[in-house]
């Protein structure tokens, strides 16, 4: 268990937004801070990440997201490896972006980094389960991974 896991008991404020952040699409989804019942959102094309970060920061700002939760993908040995550092390039991104549109960089949401391992795989299975067609899953499987990341989090408060 990571310490951002850990200390999940101590950070509850919502509404919160997840993410799942792969090389070529992002998926998102949201829970508010009442029922706490995270559900997809949608899915956002990664290319160069600046594009990304934007569109997503537009969002946190929209919703009023306090609590950003963003799937770390460690190895399945619980080691940080290259996909880390390709996330951790788009929160270093996305934070800036969200200061420009709020205008300031005091109120910035909290960003929790949660273990993803197997939740892409875990949404895959559902998706198969639920008789989606490849095309389909194609096109959600990434919010469902981030409605999966996300609810852990929650979950664990």
């Amino acid at each position: 268990m990571s310490s951002d896991e850990e200390n999940a008991s101590n950070k509850s404020a919502g509404p919160f937004l997840g993410l799942d952040i792969g090389d070529r699409r992002i998926g998102v989804a949201r829970a508010d801070g009442a029922t706490r019942i995270a559900i997809p959102a949608e899915t956002v094309e990664a290319g160069r990440g600046a594009r990304a970060a934007q569109y997503i920061a537009g969002l946190v700002a929209e919703q009023g997201c306090q609590t950003i939760v963003v799937g770390w993908p460690l190895t399945l040995e619980g080691e940080e490896g290259r996909a880390v550092q390709k996330v951790q390039r788009f929160i270093d991104r996305l934070m800036p972006a969200i200061a420009a549109e709020k205008g300031d960089d005091a109120n910035l949401p909290e960003v929790i980094r949660w273990d993803e391992r197997m939740t892409t795989t875990a949404a895959e299975s559902f998706l198969i389960g639920a008789d989606v067609s490849r095309s389909r899953r194609k096109k959600v499987v990434d919010q469902i991974a981030a409605t999966h990341i996300l609810q852990g989090y929650i979950d664990s408060l």
